[in-house]
Parts: structure tokens; sequence; C-alpha cells
């Protein structure tokens, strides 16, 4: 499994609530363009106006197809947003990241 990773950060405390509100709606908008992901994770914290946005895919194929994507999207006007390439960003494939599953029990409606 694959994932790329996202990170948000408000630029002004006072806007950082609403910032979220509107990392979460593109979140969920931008959803249904991109094919083949296999799951998706918003990490918030509100109070503060950081977001950390994890998909994920099946095979490196799957998720270099939707890389422009991904680093193409802008972040919210009241914040930053940039794709998580790790200290190494000047290798080849650097944006995605390996995933290896833990254990989980949550469940989802």
């Amino acid at each position: 499994m694959f994932a790329h990773l996202v990170r948000y950060e408000v630029g002004q405390a006072e806007n950082a609530e609403s910032f979220i509100d509107e990392v979460l709606a593109q979140f969920d908008a931008f959803q249904a363009e991109l094919p083949h992901m296999i799951g998706s994770f918003l990490l918030t914290r509100r109070a503060e106006g950081e977001a950390l946005e994890i998909t994920l895919w099946a095979t490196e194929e799957d998720a270099r197809e939707v890389e422009t994507l991904v680093r193409g999207r802008v972040a919210p006007t009241a914040g930053a947003r940039e794709v998580v390439i790790g200290r190494r960003g000047d290798l080849s494939g650097a944006s995605l990241w390996d995933v290896w599953q833990g254990r989980q029990e949550f469940k989802s409606d």
C-alpha cells in the first residue's frame, strides 16, 4: 500500500477553526476526483489550525497516476498546504510513502 501525505497549516491563529472547516470541505469534495483510491484520513487539530491528509492506494502505479492532482491543489486562503516529501525530497518518487498496516478496531458509519 502507498500513501500521499499532505500537511495544512493556518496562517493566523484567529482563523484556525474556519480554516479547518475549509480543509474538511476540500477533503470531502476531492475524494471523487481520485481514481483507484482505497482509503483516506484527515487528522485535524482544530484549535491550532493544523491538518494532515492521508490518501491510500493499493499500488505504486495508482498513487503515481494522481500525483499531479495531489500536488496541484491549493490550500484554503487563510493558510498553507504542502505535500510532505520527507527530508530527501530530491529523490524520484519521494512524495509517496510506503504504508504498513497496524491493528485497527475502528468502525465507520
